[in-house]
């Protein structure tokens, strides 16, 4: 699958693949990963307002015409679901304060957890939500500040349960940019799959 994106995509300049990582569902991987994008974007002195984080189960519900004018109009915000914890976010306080360890894969996986009451470095307040967000330039240099400045940070998060649904939100409402976020939503395709198909046909009908 990977040599036919490749492929697919080998004659676009502004497409990069990074080096692959080994992932399990759960552990630290995925934010290591995002980390490495980020830093990625500086190394090439990348030009850009604002960076996506998405999956394929991510949808476009507009043209990227009107997404690129609703970024361009909206005065530098970023856009990430977030619950202040305790109490948002499937009050996951447990993931924090626990030590956890994931391997799921084959042929078995396991989930070791300890409750060894762990405290989020530099006195942070806590945010969870959906681990796919956009973020302004301004934003994304703040977390890579922030990383870089506090290696204890990504060092605790080793240890949290499905890091990246809190890793970027914890840094980001704890800063001064916090007022700039909007707490958006997202469609979710297994209960809103007519939705979605209604998206299909309006935006194949923009296009035409």
């Amino acid at each position: 699958m990977l040599d036919t994106a490749r492929a697919a995509l080998v004659e676009l300049d502004n497409v990069v693949f990074l080096r692959r990582h080994k992932l399990y569902w759960g552990a630290f991987g995925h934010v290591r990963a995002t980390i490495e994008a980020l830093d990625e974007l500086d190394r090439r002195s990348a030009q850009v307002d604002y960076v996506a984080l998405m999956t394929g189960q991510d949808y476009p519900i507009k043209p990227a015409s009107v997404i690129e004018r609703a970024l361009a109009e909206s005065g530098g915000r970023s856009f990430m679901a977030y619950d202040r914890l305790p109490g948002g976010w499937q009050d996951g306080m447990k993931r924090f304060t626990h030590w956890h360890s994931r391997r799921i894969g084959v042929p078995r996986g396991w989930h070791l957890s300890v409750p060894m009451r762990r405290r989020l470095p530099q006195g942070l307040v806590p945010y969870g939500g959906s681990a796919y967000w956009w973020l302004s330039r301004e934003a994304v240099d703040y977390v890579r500040r922030y990383v870089a400045e506090h290696p204890g940070y990504p060092r605790f998060f080793k240890r949290v349960d499905v890091p990246d649904e809190m890793f970027f939100h914890t840094i980001v409402m704890n800063s001064p940019l916090r007022d700039s976020v909007v707490n958006d939503g997202k469609f979710d395709a297994t209960f809103d799959a007519e939705i979605l198909d209604l998206i299909d046909s309006e935006l194949l009908q923009q296009d035409r």
